[in-house]
């Protein structure tokens, strides 16, 4: 029997199972949260990590560069400043504006954003280590071995056993 056929096989309660073990015997420490209702199986993977697997503030500081949205870089909750007021802002007002937004993110993404912190975001802001990003990586491996998607969405065809979101959890 063909890989794929072996897939489409397996219910998704088994899949989940299967991914279960395999992250157990990775020792990687994870949740698998399914979801209720449609067709097709969908479940949230939330990988435990712990503070040795994220970068130290001080070199989070150093290597954080602002991003920017829509025209706007956010340097806290409440306050953004249009991207291109903030290139001609004197180098040293940057610095600290940089700076300011670089805390409040490490803060938000350490802190404050525990539960809904998914992989994504942490992959922007180079919050994590590279012991963890291939923790991460190796999660996502383990979950593509059971996972197959044949669809096309030029044609708006949808064939795939499951779809995943992984978050992270410190």
């Amino acid at each position: 029997m063909s890989e794929v056929k072996e897939k489409e096989l397996l219910s998704g309660a088994e899949i989940i199972e299967r991914i279960k073990n395999d992250l157990k015997k990775a020792g990687i420490k994870a949740t698998i949260r399914k979801h209720r209702g449609g067709i097709t199986t969908n479940f949230a993977v939330t990988v435990r990590l712990c503070q040795n697997d994220l970068e130290e503030f001080a070199k989070y500081i150093e290597k954080y560069r602002v991003r920017e949205c829509y025209g706007r870089i956010a340097v806290s909750e409440e306050k953004a400043i249009c991207s291109e007021a903030f290139y001609k802002l004197p180098i040293n007002e940057q610095e600290e504006i940089r700076r300011t937004a670089a805390a409040h993110d490490y803060k938000y993404y350490t802190e404050e954003a525990r539960d809904g912190a998914n992989l994504h975001n942490f992959e922007k802001g180079k919050l994590l280590t590279p012991s963890a990003i291939d923790k991460l990586q190796c999660v996502k491996d383990i979950i593509k071995a059971y996972h197959y998607d044949n669809s096309d969405a030029m044609h708006d065809y949808f064939d795939t056993n499951f779809y995943y979101s992984i978050y992270v959890k410190l």
